[in-house]
């Protein structure tokens, strides 16, 4: 086997469907059918998630199911999938996500010549976006560190995922960035591949997505505590506190013009960020940044739709 393709899925009825036809519908060139299998790791779903998935049986000969039913999690469910896969090479997506018709085969190409890849993001034609194609190079932190790359589009040879531990399950959030970070310590180079296009659906209200950056930010400053010894910078303290001002004025502005939505991601990522520092006691002044297109937000669009779609139930 030469790919695994692993989708964690948590109650995602309604989508999987959809992504599950996408991969069938795959354009190949290099890869047999024999070649490549598609691992759903079902992480407790309580809806008909495991119905829809067995549909797929007589479509997809190598479809395999999985249970990561003892623990919750992202990580745990992808992890799960990457022990139960056989392909040399591992490629993530999400259940609530559309892959490109030709997906399979880039990720299978980029992994040939690169043991670490991260997909092109386009957040247009699931959400009827005017801009928001990925275009540059994958998601960067500032002062300048390793860039990362979400969880839903990232492949990675099996060998090394092996070797670093896989996911950490201890992180519930960000464990995407985290894993990133960790692979590229151990000497494996990110590479962006712009033919792997990943159809990203955006489904939070602006409440959750409140609730969903706090989480995020929340164990930001964790990650960052981790790897300062591999060379992780601060900014000044200065250029830390003009951010905060400007928050506090952007939400000022959007408040006057009773559009406060715009602005509550960005909040809801400022008052984790404070919340974090003081948990894991650590300052990080460092700042996520944005690689996309003309991006309406100084943050990047959510880089797992599986932990925005559990957001839900929380």
């Amino acid at each position: 086997m030469k790919i695994s393709v692993i989708i964690p899925c948590f109650n995602a009825g309604e989508t999987l469907a959809v992504q599950l036809t996408a991969l069938t519908n795959q354009v190949l060139f290099r890869l047999q059918p024999s070649d490549w299998e598609i691992i759903v790791s079902d992480n407790l779903s309580t809806d008909n998630s495991l119905d829809v998935a067995k549909q797929f049986f007589n479509q997809i000969p190598n479809l395999v199911i999985c249970s990561a039913s003892d623990r919750q999690g992202v990580a745990h469910a992808r992890n799960v999938g990457a022990r139960v896969a056989k392909g040399e090479f591992l490629a993530f997506c999400d259940a609530d996500d559309v892959v490109a018709e030709t997906w399979v085969e880039a990720m299978f190409d980029a992994l040939s010549y690169h043991r670490f890849v991260a997909s092109r993001f386009d957040h247009q034609k699931l959400n009827g976006m005017d801009d928001g194609v990925q275009t540059s190079h994958l998601q960067d932190i500032s002062p300048r560190f390793l860039q990362h790359a979400g969880g839903c589009g990232m492949g990675v040879h099996a060998s090394i995922h092996r070797a670093v531990g896989g996911f950490d399950e201890e992180i519930a959030w960000l464990e995407d960035m985290e894993y990133s970070f960790r692979v590229q310590v151990s000497g494996c180079s990110l590479f962006f591949v712009p033919q792997a296009v990943i159809h990203v659906r955006h489904r939070a209200t602006a409440a959750l997505g409140f609730k969903q950056a706090q989480r995020w930010a929340e164990l930001f400053p964790l990650i960052c505590k981790r790897y300062r010894s591999s060379g992780l910078k601060r900014s000044s303290v200065l250029k830390m506190v003009k951010t905060y001002l400007g928050t506090i004025k952007r939400v000022i502005q959007c408040g006057l013009k009773g559009e406060l939505k715009p602005c509550l991601w960005e909040l809801g990522w400022r008052w984790g960020y404070i919340i974090g520092c003081i948990r894991h006691r650590s300052i990080p002044f460092v700042e996520l940044r944005s690689s996309m297109a003309k991006s309406r937000s100084p943050f990047p669009e959510p880089g797992s739709s599986f932990a925005e779609s559990r957001s839900k139930l929380v």
